[in-house]
């Protein structure tokens, strides 16, 4: 059996009314037109609107008037036909239409009846390249060889320049001057024309008419035939233009090649009586040929009963090929010509046998161009040949063919010819098949057009169109693609247009892979349940590995599974597992193997073959090696990527249509779903930075980078060295935060960014050693997306800082955009990098950003921001950000901090009341202590006892006062007392003092007390005589000194006292002890046979009982939990002094808590949560390079940002 291909039918458009016998399509498959005798339409080939009609003869009343042929040029962008017509008379007319005017602009009379039309050029004189044509045809405007009854090839000047100067009619057509090629004065001879309102023509070969004979010769100008002209038509007219020669064909079955350069015949081809005429050529090139080779076929084809069509394909070779700008390729000095292959369009479209054959004709032939190809207009040194010519590899032929056995056996072939694989072929002389089963031809493709055509009620067909640019060659980029995808059948013609007598037809052609790919989309749950036929059609199509081949006697089981693979490898597995999940829930398939469980765990072993693959692929990014990502590479991880998200949508369509029945299966789901999402975000990082070219790596010390990224290690280490050095000289409120804000953003979910970042041989800190550190960082559970993206777009900031190009600008919006980061995270993050690089107005504009609306790993932020703002003296910065955030409560850091802020900014006024509002009996003697630590601090505990205090605020600051020992500490309270006029607190403090300053020598002390003691006696001197008076008698009046005495106990005399081992117990204790006890007990039955959230609640009540107990007991040891208890956590609240929505809270179990937690549980799910982690490993690197001592020597040079005003431009220009 050999391989026949069908195309598939997309529209039918009822486009016309008229039976037409012929049709056409322009060079640009822009517009098509169909004719029928006299009358012509023309349509738009896309939307099939009629944009002309136009019926010739009817001003001369003619009916014999007939159409012969149309050929379309195109002028100023408009598209004009040159349209041949016959009439009554033996003179034939030549006419000028205007597609968009629609109408005639010019009719030419030619002295013999036209058989042959071809559009040479339709540019102007100045345009015309001067090594294509003689001198006497560089001064034509637009250029056409006509060929008539007789022999006559006339080279016909068309006058563009003077299109629309003077109009012609049918009526009053304008008469051609017929000039010899030998004349000399080609250019005054035109203008003589024009004056006579004529157009020029020169006649190609006036050697070979004599006396009514035509003289057939060869190229030697030796004649092969002498043939009455009567009897001589010229069939065939086809122009090369890479070589400048035109092809003549004549009915006799000979042809001609006339070079246009001089003109002079190059060539004839010998004559053979009997031959079928000349009907078309159809001109290929190979591509990337050593030789000059330019391939013609030459089609036989002639309207008779018993006639089968043939073509033969020569070979022309060329002395020379030059290449100019503006041209492409150009073939010079013809050598030879000689005939390579021949076939014959039978019945058969692989077999040149007539004996089943009656009658064939060709319906159309042509080379398959791209229309939008344009040559380059300037050369380079060093160049493809590709690049510099339309591809010209392609041809198509359509044909009907008739049997032997009745009218009834009527086919309709297209076939499509491969010149490079017919090279790659070693050039064979026909058409030959290969296989056993499947007999398929490398170079010659066939489809059957028979369905197509029966959509016709005429069952004919008139023309088909296939543009260039609609042809698609199969995509495999496996480093060894199989020879089957590089076959014409494996072609992808995405837009074929059928044209019929009666309507367009618009259909497309997948070509033998495609198909089968396009059945398996449709058909795939069947082939699945019985795979061994379809998978066996695969392999003939080479759609599985070659090593397949070597296991292709598996059972089902391998051949199903190998099916999934290529569904999963063409984008086609997401579309069938769906169906298989409708159509197999219900278990009719389950004795075939056709399960949900197969699919499921299917989809879990692809995860670990890609998650292979991919750092199989990405070991060359990290090692620098200085190789650079080829197409091939890039392909790959795009096609993994691609695989992994269709087994994100299986998963997440499994747990949403399946319905799990335990919540074991659906945890399960969950969680291997969550691995995909980490897994996938990884990929898409990697391939970001391979498109903005921050991977591969290359190691600075290595020379040549090869336009390579350079990551500067060396530079950032260095400017956060000295950054960090520069802050531990500083304290900040909070101890245990870092003064650096990246660095709190890096630890505030964890350890995990820093064990990885020391693993891959940094130091833990940021900036990490190498993009590595980045790229992997996303394969962290541990770790939300959101936090990710921002250390991810803090390192870019850096980089964009360092680099001088447009480069580093450019890669932050591209980060931005490509991940659709908010507008929210981008502004925290910009705020902190200003902020750690001392740009502290720019870092607080960007966190009070109204847009800032969800916090960036809760509110870890706003204590370490203001920490660092106090730590750096910028106050006034930590007062402005915090009052943009509406400060409220919080915790206990928070309130002091927001203390702090006050106190900075001299506002302890507001500092005092807040602490009023905060405190309460727990951080009471906090708050105070720190309130009162900052006024020492900044000096300002003075004003503070200018305020009126609490008695409890009063007693706090005494004691504050007096714990630190110093004599003159409490005067400030001493102050308060008489300032508030209570005068027995100061006469007692003052008291207290001078015992105070007996103990001190210092002479400052001493003066002090003087000055102090004056004070207080001035005040006693203004007191009313009852309040002195108190105050000396409560100092005369002194406390007994009370002694006490301790007295043995008396014995009694009659009676004999025993110590008892036993203490003793009351009632109500025992009460309260028993109950103890039971309720311990619940609390373990509690803990055995409920779940942590239940634990929670229940532990809950019980401090809840606890706290409304009004009764005391015993406290008692808190015990050990058992081996199978789960750790008890209860949740605490903090509010927080910004209103804050988490945007990076984690509602789910981390794939490390969910191992730690089924270690005693179900043993398959421990076994997957360990799987999950194992596929997030991070891959260790193995540096070709190693380089201790990091500089960069590539692209970013600086050492240190030139400006912080480069990067505060770039964050308003590319991300507000």
């Amino acid at each position: 059996m050999k391989l026949e291909l069908k195309p598939d039918v997309l529209q039918v458009f009822q486009g016309h009314g008229i039976a037409a016998t012929h049709a056409g399509t322009s060079k640009d498959c822009q517009i098509s037109w169909i004719y029928k005798d006299s009358l012509l339409e023309v349509f738009a080939s896309q939307t099939n609107e009629i944009l002309a009609s136009w019926r010739f003869g009817k001003a001369l009343k003619d009916v014999d008037t007939c159409i012969t042929f149309v050929k379309d040029f195109k002028i100023h962008g408009g598209y004009l036909l040159l349209v041949a017509l016959t009439n009554s008379t033996d003179l034939g007319q030549l006419c000028i239409f205007s597609v968009g005017l629609r109408k005639v602009l010019q009719v030419i009379e030619v002295p013999q009846k036209i058989t042959a039309l071809e559009v040479i050029f339709a540019n102007t004189c100045d345009e015309i390249p001067k090594w294509i044509l003689s001198r006497h045809l560089q001064f034509f405007c637009g250029l056409a060889a006509v060929g008539t009854i007789g022999g006559y090839v006339y080279l016909l000047d068309l006058c563009l320049d003077r299109l629309m100067l003077q109009l012609s009619t049918e009526e009053r057509p304008k008469k051609m001057m017929i000039i010899s090629p030998c004349v000399v004065d080609g250019d005054a001879r035109r203008l003589q024309a024009i004056s006579y309102d004529k157009h020029i023509a020169v006649l190609l070969d006036d050697q070979c008419h004599n006396q009514g004979q035509y003289y057939y010769r060869r190229q030697d100008d030796t004649v092969q035939k002498v043939i009455d002209e009567d009897y001589v038509n010229v069939t065939s007219l086809k122009y090369l233009e890479q070589a400048g020669i035109l092809a003549i064909g004549f009915n006799f079955g000979c042809f001609q090649l006339w070079k246009l350069y001089n003109p002079v015949l190059d060539y004839s081809s010998r004559f053979v009586p009997n031959s079928v005429q000349v009907s078309n050529f159809v001109v290929q090139e190979p591509e990337n040929d050593p030789r000059n080779f330019v391939y013609l076929w030459v089609v036989h084809d002639e309207d008779s009963e018993d006639n089968v069509a043939c073509s033969c394909l020569y070979q022309l070779s060329f002395a020379k090929k030059d290449i100019y700008a503006g041209f492409g390729m150009f073939y010079d000095e013809l050598e030879s010509v000689c005939p390579r292959l021949d076939h014959k369009f039978t019945l058969d479209p692989y077999s040149k046998d007539t004996k089943t054959t009656w009658n064939s004709s060709l319906v159309a032939s042509y080379t398959i161009l791209n229309p939008f190809y344009t040559p380059p207009l300037t050369l380079t040194d060093s160049f493809e040949e590709g690049l510099f010519g339309n591809d010209r590899s392609l041809s198509i032929f359509v044909w009907k063919a008739e049997g032997k056995q009745g009218g009834d056996e009527v086919k309709h072939w297209m076939a499509i010819f491969d010149l490079n694989r017919w090279y790659h072929a070693q050039m064979p002389h026909s058409v030959r098949c290969l296989g056993s089963s499947l007999q398929v031809c490398s170079y010659w493709a066939v489809y059957c057009l028979d369905h197509v055509v029966s959509l016709s009620p005429s069952y004919s067909l008139l023309n088909v169109e296939v543009s260039g640019d609609r042809v698609l060659r199969f995509i495999n980029n496996s480093p060894l693609p199989p020879e089957e995808h590089s076959f014409p059948s494996a072609l992808q013609l995405t837009s074929i247009r059928f044209i019929t007598p009666d309507r367009f037809i618009q259909g497309r052609c997948d070509g033998w892979q495609g198909q089968l790919l396009k059945q398996f989309e449709q058909n795939g749950v069947e082939y699945l349940v019985s795979p061994a036929d379809f998978y066996y059609q695969c392999l003939r199509a080479r759609l599985l590995p070659q090593s397949y081949l070597e296991e292709k006697v598996k059972g089902p089981d391998y051949q199903r599974e190998v099916l999934l693979n290529l569904a999963l490898e063409r984008g086609l597995a997401y579309t069938l597992i769906s169906d298989c999940v409708q159509k197999w829930s219900d278990g009719d398939f389950a004795e075939q193997g056709c399960t949900l469980t197969m699919l499921l765990n299917w989809a879990w072993r692809m995860v670990g073959n890609i998650k292979d693959s991919w750092h199989l692929t990405c070991e060359m990014l990290y090692d620098n090696s200085g190789h650079q990502l080829d197409a091939r590479t890039d392909w790959q991880l795009k096609s993994l990527t691609n695989s992994l998200t269709q087994l994100k949508k299986i998963f997440t369509m499994l747990i949403a249509q399946t319905g799990p029945t335990t919540e074991k299966g659906q945890q399960e789901l969950e969680i291997r779903l969550d691995t995909i999402n980490i897994l996938l975000m990884h990929f898409e990082m990697v391939r970001w930075c391979v498109s903005i070219n921050l991977l591969p790596e290359i190691d600075c010390e290595s020379g040549d980078t090869s336009g390579l990224f350079v990551y500067p290690r060396s530079e950032l280490n260095d400017m956060y060295k000295k950054r960090r050095v520069e802050l531990n000289n500083r304290k900040g409120i909070v101890n245990k935060l870092s003064l650096l804000l990246i660095d709190e953003l890096v630890e505030c979910q964890g350890p995990a960014v820093k064990n990885l970042w020391e693993s891959l041989g940094g130091d833990g800190c940021y900036p990490p050693s190498s993009m590595q550190g980045i790229v992997s960082m996303y394969l962290l559970d541990e770790i939300s997306v959101e936090l990710k993206h921002a250390i991810t777009l803090y390192l870019l900031q850096d980089l964009a800082a360092l680099d001088k190009t447009e480069a580093g600008r450019s890669s932050l919006a591209s980060f931005v955009e490509r991940f659709i980061l908010s507008p929210s995270l981008v502004h925290q993050v910009q705020g902190l990098w200003f902020i750690d690089h001392k740009d502290f107005e720019e870092g607080v504009r960007h966190l009070a950003n109204p847009t800032v609306h969800e916090e960036l790993c809760q509110n870890w932020k706003h204590i370490s921001i203001v920490n660092t703002l106090l730590a750096q003296s910028e106050g006034l910065a930590a007062t402005r950000f915090l009052h943009t955030k509406c400060v409220l409560n919080g915790s206990p850091q928070e309130q002091q901090l927001y203390i702090s802020v006050l106190i900075d900014n001299k506002q302890l006024n507001q500092a005092l009341e807040y602490m009023r509002v905060c405190q309460h009996d727990k951080n009471f003697a906090d708050l105070m202590f720190h309130l009162l630590n900052e006024c020492q601090k900044y000096k300002l505990l003075g004003h503070l006892l200018q305020h009126h205090l609490t008695e409890q605020e009063e007693y706090f600051l005494e004691q504050y006062l007096r714990r630190k020992g110093e004599p003159h500490s409490l005067e400030p309270l001493f102050l308060y007392y008489l300032h508030h006029s209570r005068f027995l607190q100061a006469y007692q403090l003052n008291e207290d003092m001078k015992r105070m300053d007996k103990m001190d020598a210092m002479s400052g002390s001493y003066d002090r007390a003087i000055t102090r003691n004056k004070l207080m006696e001035a005040y006693l001197r203004v007191l009313p005589e009852a309040t002195k008076k108190l105050l000396l008698e409560k100092k005369a009046v002194s406390k007994p000194v009370l002694k006490r005495f301790e007295c043995v106990r008396p014995k009694p005399l009659s009676t004999v006292v025993r110590n008892v081992d036993h203490s003793a117990m009351s009632r109500s204790n025992f009460v309260l002890a028993l109950m103890d006890k039971i309720q311990e007990a619940k609390d373990m039955c509690h803990r055995a046979e409920s779940q942590p959230e239940e634990e929670v609640e229940e532990t809950q009540k019980v401090k809840d009982s606890e706290v409304e107990m009004p009764l005391l007991r015993t406290p008692r040891p808190t015990r050990t939990s058992t081996l199978r208890a789960s750790e008890v956590i209860y949740p605490e609240i903090n509010q927080s002094p910004l209103p804050s929505n988490p945007l990076s809270v984690v509602k789910r179990k981390t794939l490390s808590m969910l191992e730690n937690e089924n270690l005693n549980g179900n043993v398959s799910l421990h076994q997957l949560t360990m799987e999950c982690l194992q596929l997030l490993q991070t891959p260790t690197r193995s540096q070709l390079k190693k380089s201790p001592g990091f500089s960069s020597k590539g692209p970013l040079h600086i050492k240190t940002p030139q400006s912080i005003l480069k990067v505060r431009n770039l964050s308003k220009s590319h991300l507000q």
